[in-house]
């Protein structure tokens, strides 16, 4: 239950994300949406199973659902 966009949340804590992992923001869209990827299209803040809040297995599983050549 975030209280505000996923990015601008997130951030306020976790200023260097996008930096060096994934990107995100208005930019990079998401293949299957056509939206904006934000930190919320592969962590849930609610919590996971997956280490880093991740909402799939972070080695090759979460990359496949959108870079299905990975």
């Amino acid at each position: 239950m975030l209280r505000g966009n996923g990015n601008d949340v997130c951030v306020q804590c976790h200023e260097d994300q996008g930096k060096f992992t994934h990107p995100v923001g208005p930019e990079v869209l998401d293949s299957h949406t056509g939206q904006m990827v934000t930190c919320v299209s592969c962590h849930n803040p609610m919590g996971t199973e997956y280490k880093y809040h991740l909402i799939e297995e972070g080695k090759k599983a979460l990359c496949v659902l959108c870079h299905k050549t990975y």
